[in-house]
Order: C-alpha cells, then structure tokens, then sequence
C-alpha cells in the first residue's frame, strides 16, 4: 500500500495501547502483528501467512536441536576422564 505519510486529525489507540497518527504507522503495525485490513485478506494473503508462520516453526525446531546437540556434546566432553600415564 502506498499512502502520503500525513499524520491524521486524530489519532488511533489500538487493542494492546500503541497510539498510531498516519497510514503509515497502521501499516507498520499490521506487518510487525501479522495482521492484515480485512479488505486485503484472500486466499493469496492466507498461505503467505501460513508459509511465514511454518518457517518461523522451523526455524524455532532448529535452535532448539542445536541448543540440544551442542548441550550433548558439551555434557559427553565433561563426563570423559582423561588420565595421564606414567612414562617410564
């Protein structure tokens, strides 16, 4: 959407208390949210979102095996005894 980023006569209080003054702000808000004005919903809108909240997922999946595996390594590193052997 384009708009001229002129501030509004009033402005607006949203759900969570953010005070928006132009278009601009609304639709900074709407991205950050993942919201969308109800005449911009279709379908095409719909598995953006969808596609966008299962890369979130997977991205989530991932840091997750890493925190695990590099957890493992560290605990397997720390469990070894290492002893010297007496040269003779």
């Amino acid at each position: 959407m384009t708009y001229f980023n002129r501030p509004w006569a009033d402005s607006l209080r949203l759900d969570d208390g953010t005070v928006v003054s132009s278009a601009s702000q609304l639709e900074a808000y709407l991205r950050e949210h993942d919201l969308s004005l109800s005449a911009d919903y279709s379908a095409a809108w719909r598995q953006k979102a969808e596609c966008r909240k299962a890369a979130r997922h997977r991205k989530e999946l991932f840091a997750d095996f890493l925190f695990h595996y590099k957890r493992s390594i560290w605990n397997a590193k720390s469990k070894k005894h290492f002893f010297r052997r007496d040269c003779r």
